[in-house]
């Protein structure tokens, strides 16, 4: 409901590939295609429930910064996080 900001809902590997670069190709080539079509950010949302730290510092690697902090947005201590990036920055 924007006209330039995309959702990136997931990137999922099985556990077996992983390492091996997939998400990164994944996730490169699906905002290519957002800046293609128009696309000036991403906004990806996570937990901060143990288990997820890996995803939070996976997209803090991509460039993702933390915009959004929900508190307890899940359930008590399990938070929402709202992570952006930029597509083609100036």
């Amino acid at each position: 409901m924007t006209e330039s900001t995309w959702d990136l809902y997931w990137i999922v590997i099985g556990a077996g590939a992983r390492g091996r670069g997939l998400g990164r190709l994944l996730h490169d080539a699906a905002v290519a295609e957002m800046g293609a079509r128009g696309g000036r950010r991403v906004r990806v949302e996570t937990s901060t429930r143990e288990g997820y730290g890996a995803t939070l510092a996976y997209y803090d690697r991509l460039g993702y910064a933390r915009v959004g902090l929900i508190a307890d947005f899940y359930s008590p201590g399990d938070d929402l996080v709202t992570q952006l990036l930029p597509i083609n920055p100036a």
